[in-house]
C-alpha cells in the first residue's frame, strides 16, 4: 500500500507543478504552491471528510467576498 500511496503523491506533485506553471503563465507572475498531501481513509469516512472540506471552502469564499 505504501508504494501505491507514493505513486499517488508523485502524480499529485507533478500535476500541481503543471498547474502552478499554467497559473503563473496566465497571471504573468510567480506562483508558489505547497506539495500536495495524500492519505488513505475508509470509504465510510467520505461523507464526513467531504462535509469538513466543503465547510473550509465556504469559510474561504466568505473571506474573499466579505466587504
Amino acid at each position: 500500500m505504501n508504494d501505491q500511496l507514493d505513486v499517488m503523491k508523485e502524480v499529485a506533485n507533478i500535476s500541481t507543478g503543471y498547474a502552478a506553471t499554467a497559473l503563473s503563465n496566465f497571471l504573468a507572475c510567480g506562483v508558489s504552491m505547497k506539495v500536495p498531501q495524500a492519505s488513505y481513509f475508509q470509504l465510510e469516512d467520505l461523507p464526513r471528510l467531504a462535509k469538513a472540506q466543503h465547510q473550509k471552502w465556504q469559510r474561504f469564499m466568505h473571506l474573499l467576498t466579505a466587504k
